[in-house]
């Protein structure tokens, strides 16, 4: 049964390759100008969130892998493509964060709920998002917030933070769902001096506070594209979109573009999706398939 199994699974992840499976870029979430209660939750990310072989830190919101190539196949589907490779990889990805892991294991609530009430009291189209408001009869968006860590083969790590977004109607209707993902433009080693653990993961905890900023002021203007300045434009990009492969190249739409990053709301499916705020640097832009 296992054998059959796997056949078809992998069966079905061949035929979405050869372009059975088509992906498009998610609307822009619709809470601009309303009233919205906002959660943000302290569980674990699930199995289909992060890479195959990852390591959860316990009683935590933060993942380690340890820096590995993996295929297409399995870094674009998620739990799927975890069969053959989750087990093997977690024990070496747990191996990097020995004797750090009292250090990394952060719970990140709170920094983005801090964010949230920032944007609030900053950006009219976000006045009425209330952090753990209370009311009924108004619009709920749940946040799950978790981070990435991900070595690379020269021994220092780049920071991934997500925060996985739902929204529900005043009826209690989920009428949207998709993630925010930040890349860190810094990388440093994960222990020893000027690393993300040194001092007490100053410099860890900096950064996060820093990319949940940022992608909370994303949200922001996602939701009021045409006040933000945000017009999509079809786009292919190369890039570092699943943090276990060096680039993947995606179709989708730039929403924005400055000398320090690109914004890019990717049309994918399992581990890349959603709207991606990468260092400019990082990627490279393309014309979209057919021009």
């Amino acid at each position: 049964m296992r054998t059959f199994c796997s056949a078809c699974i992998y069966s079905i992840l061949l035929l979405a390759l050869a372009g059975c499976a088509t992906f498009a870029p998610h609307p822009q979430l619709p809470a601009a100008d309303q009233s919205v209660r906002i959660e943000v939750l302290d569980k674990q990310p699930g199995m289909n969130d992060y890479p195959i072989g990852a390591y959860v830190i316990p009683d935590s919101q933060v993942v380690v892998t340890k820096p590995r190539k993996i295929s297409r196949v399995e870094g674009a589907f998620g739990v799927l493509g975890v069969l053959g490779s989750h087990a093997s990889g977690k024990e070496g990805s747990k191996a990097l964060v020995a004797g750090q892991e009292d250090t990394l294991a952060l719970v990140l609530q709170w920094d983005v709920k801090k964010a949230v009430a920032r944007a609030a009291s900053r950006f009219d189209t976000a006045r009425g998002w209330s952090v753990d408001g209370k009311g009924t009869n108004v619009a709920r968006m749940e946040l799950t917030p978790f981070v990435h860590i991900a070595p690379n083969a020269d021994g220092t790590a780049d920071l991934y933070l997500f925060l996985l977004t739902k929204f529900y109607d005043a009826g209690g209707a989920k009428t949207w769902s998709s993630r925010f993902v930040y890349l860190h433009p810094q990388r440093r080693v994960i222990a020893g001096r000027d690393g993300w653990a040194a001092n007490g993961g100053v410099r860890f905890k900096r950064a996060i506070k820093e990319g949940y900023e940022e992608i909370v002021k994303a949200m922001v203007k996602d939701a009021a594209r045409s006040k933000s300045g945000w017009t999509p434009r079809a786009a292919r990009v190369r890039g570092p979109f699943v943090s276990t492969v060096d680039s993947l190249e995606l179709e989708g739409e730039i929403l924005e573009e400055t000398p320090d990053r690109l914004v890019f709301n990717a049309a994918g499916g399992g581990l890349v999706y959603g709207i991606n705020i990468l260092p400019r640097d990082e990627v490279e832009i393309l014309p979209p398939k057919g021009k």
